[in-house]
């Protein structure tokens, strides 16, 4: 019997290219619109070339990568534009600041989870086999930066409440904590030290915390201006003058350690000032969301934007070297910006050889045109449902949030909180739109049909609680941000039906303690940005991490999850709260298409039974799930981001599972002259044995909630012939009988389009 695969665009099956696929096959219950389901493993979800840690020395830089697996360190020529050798570091899942003493010969770089410190002999190319130093008070190595006397302080993010700074002496690798700068501050976010004093800049309440090397209290600096501010994002020091950068205001700042005078500069449209370098009076920087370049002369007070090397980019370092400033872009580039005519050159990551690594965890998942679509760091990854191949695309960002209109992927960008637009059939990747007014972390998205908007939902920056819901016209880039729609909560999961929005918020902050106790799911519209209705689905709920609207025998109805495991339903068109259930310790993503919902609960995948009136499931697949999506052009498959061990590591992988059809699926719309929905319409449905049904759009038999949209499952394979009986007041009825033929090779045919015309002399 001919699986999904095959049934894809008349096509290959995907099973047929993965070489050593792994399948798994359960038999599902009678009742169930599928039978048999196999899981096809397609390799890796998503790969990448991310860095963290970055260093130069001469013309080789070093770089650290993120989230790979394995971690490894590249070392790229710069003369040669080529990766010249690739080591594996032994322990923690991505690599962070790196520091070269000793004139070059010694490189050291600090890890995640755990925050091991290891040493690099350059001069041999040797890495320790085991790390000269783990802090356990850590969960990582934030940032690192070497003395005059090439003594190495290091910042750690604590695993607890306060963060550490500690001393290593590359002579002997020991290492002594110097202790936490400011109690209650989990991030050190950046260190430097120059031959009395070291200096660290603190988050998410920022401030510039300070301590004699050699001994005594940490003290803070009086800089009122950083009141407000989450991060002191990084600091420079050149002789006298200290330098500093901050989120979310943008602010670089000045103090000159001689007489203790502070200035504060504010760059316009900035929000982030991620890297800067000093060259005697002058300090070099890059600001995001634009990663746009800036210098500033202290000794006149000139600051000017020298341009844009790498577009919305989130810089990890910069240098200066022979009259260029030369930076280190996330996604592993590195250019080259000319002092003398300004002009930029870039090597790619991925044209320099570096490691093209499968990351350990998924970002987000969506499906577009039967292509599935994995964010990565730094990265997307496109897998071709028809071949089975995929290939990498990068973004300025970790991409929380993916969701598709008729003709392209919007990419929802964390932390510049940018999205972008892609078009596969062009690859042209092009930005959209900017999210302001304190947001910082995409979590969910939605293309809404009816008002042609695009929702996305954000949490605020570090240090906050709360989030907004931003409208955003694809056409034009034009966007309202709508913050608050439930006070100090976060959007985290959208629905919809026509125009009303449908917002499940959570009640975490971003690195902040909530201030409410329950998350609240709302009914919104678009529209006017007005609240319909607000409840409380399940008490003492903190998060609402899934939504779903689908059309049953009763009418449309929403259905939700929680991330403690909670299934439950509600009438969308009075918030009624008709039911619930725990289903699992814990759940995350909700989905549905023609033939159903689907959850994932404890890692598997689950179809509610929407029919039965106790929220009932059927069990579809087990599995470590992370991420589900439905197949838009295939009904009875669903894309499936699950964590499996290679080689000793875990990864991500991305599976397709294939649910073998028992039903048809009978699609088709209705639309005016001007291609627009049109709602209300009846239809005489003849299936292949001449039984007759009657299909209300939006009634018992069709299970699409979306008015002027109707699906009907129909147990038979065959002909089926579709009328139109009664349509919207002042339209034409399309009056022609149409025609869709389902086979167990293409349960589901082409969508058919009755196009309703206005009535001659009446008013629409």
């Amino acid at each position: 019997m001919p699986s999904a695969a095959d049934r894809r665009r008349g096509g290959t099956a995907v099973a047929g290219v993965a070489a050593g696929a792994l399948l798994l096959s359960i038999p599902l219950p009678s009742h169930a619109v599928f039978g048999d389901v196999t899981a096809i493993d397609l390799g890796p979800a998503a790969v990448g070339t991310a860095v963290n840690g970055a260093e130069l020395v001469g013309d080789t830089m070093f770089l650290v990568s993120r989230q790979a697996v394995p971690a490894n360190l590249s070392t790229l020529d710069l003369t040669t534009r080529t990766v010249t050798d690739v080591t594996t570091i032994p322990s923690g899942i991505e690599g962070w600041a790196a520091t070269a003493v000793n004139d070059g010969a010694d490189l050291y770089f600090g890890m995640h989870t755990p925050a091991d410190i290891y040493h690099y002999d350059i001069e041999q190319g040797a890495l320790t086999t085991e790390p000269v130093a783990t802090l356990p008070a850590e969960l990582l190595v934030m940032d690192q930066s070497a003395a005059p006397d090439d003594t190495i302080y290091i910042a750690g993010m604590a695993r607890g409440a306060s963060g550490g700074v500690y001393e290593l002496d590359p002579a002997t690798n020991e290492v002594e904590p110097l202790g936490t700068p400011v109690e209650g501050q989990r991030y050190v976010r950046s260190i430097v030290a120059n031959d009395e004093t070291v200096f660290a800049g603190m988050g998410p309440a920022a401030s510039v915390a300070y301590r004699d090397r050699d001994g005594g209290e940490w003290q803070t600096m009086d800089i009122p201006e950083l009141e407000g501010e989450s991060f002191v994002y990084d600091i420079a020091l050149e002789g006298q003058y200290l330098t500093f950068g901050t989120e979310p205001s943008g602010l670089f700042g000045v103090v000159d350690l001689e007489t203790s005078d502070v200035t504060i500069v504010p760059v316009p449209d900035g929000r982030t000032i991620d890297s800067i370098v000093m060259d005697g009076t002058t300090a070099y920087f890059t600001v995001r969301p634009e990663g746009a370049l800036y210098s500033y002369d202290i000794s006149t007070g000139s600051l000017t934007k020298l341009g844009v090397p790498s577009i919305g980019a989130e810089h990890r370092k910069l240098f200066v070297s022979d009259g260029t400033v030369i930076g280190v872009t996330g996604v592993g580039d590195v250019w080259s910006y000319s002092m003398a005519d300004g002009t930029v050159d870039v090597i790619s990551g991925l044209e320099s050889g570096m490691p093209r690594s499968p990351e350990r965890g998924a970002q987000s998942l969506a499906v577009f045109q039967g292509d599935a679509y994995v964010a990565g760091h730094w990265g997307i990854q496109q897998h071709d449902g028809t071949s089975g191949s995929s290939e990498r695309f990068a973004v300025p960002g970790e991409t929380k949030t993916m969701t598709a209109d008729d003709q392209q992927l919007f990419a929802s960008i964390y932390p510049a909180s940018q999205v972008w637009t892609y078009d596969p059939e062009s690859t042209d990747l092009e930005f959209l739109a900017q999210i302001r007014d304190n947001q910082m972390r995409p979590r969910t998205s939605l293309y809404n049909h009816t008002t042609g908007k695009l929702l996305v939902g954000t949490r605020e920056t570090y240090g906050n609680v709360g989030g907004a819901v931003s409208v955003i016209d694809p056409a034009t880039g034009a966007i309202e941000t709508h913050r608050d729609l439930v006070v100090d909560q976060t959007p985290i999961s959208l629905a919809a039906i026509d125009g009303t929005a449908f917002v499940g918020h959570e009640i975490l902050g971003e690195v902040h303690a909530p201030t409410t106790t329950e998350a609240d799911l709302i009914s919104w519209d678009i529209e006017t940005a007005t609240t319909n209705w607000d409840i409380v689905p399940v008490p003492d709920a903190a998060a609402i991490s899934g939504l779903a609207t689908y059309n049953t025998a009763d009418g449309p109805r929403l259905y939700g999850l929680t991330t403690t495991g909670w299934l439950f339903e509600v009438d969308p068109a009075t918030g009624e709260l008709l039911g619930s259930v725990k289903a699992g310790s814990r759940a995350t993503d909700l989905v549905a298409n023609d033939v159903g919902v689907f959850a994932l609960i404890n890692g598997g995948i689950f179809r509610i039974d929407t029919e039965a009136g106790d929220l009932s499931r059927q069990r579809v697949h087990s599995g470590a799930f992370t991420h589900i999506a439905v197949d838009d052009t295939d009904p009875f498959r669903i894309y499936a981001v699950g964590i499996r061990t290679v080689d000793g590591v875990s990864q991500a992988r991305l599976y397709a599972v294939e649910m073998e059809p028992t039903v048809s699926v009978i699609r088709w719309s209705v639309t005016d002259s001007d291609g627009d929905a049109l709602g209300g319409s009846t239809f005489r449905v003849i299936a292949p044995d001449d039984s007759e049904v009657t299909v209300d759009d939006n009634g018992p038999l069709d299970t699409d909630p979306d008015t002027g949209e109707i699906a009907y499952l129909s147990d038979q394979f065959g002909h089926h012939k579709v009328q139109q009986r009664e349509g919207a007041s002042g339209y034409l009825l399309d009056r022609g009988t149409q025609h869709a033929r389902s086979s167990m090779e293409q349960p589901a045919p082409d969508e058919l389009t009755f196009t309703n015309r206005t009535h001659p002399g009446k008013k629409r």
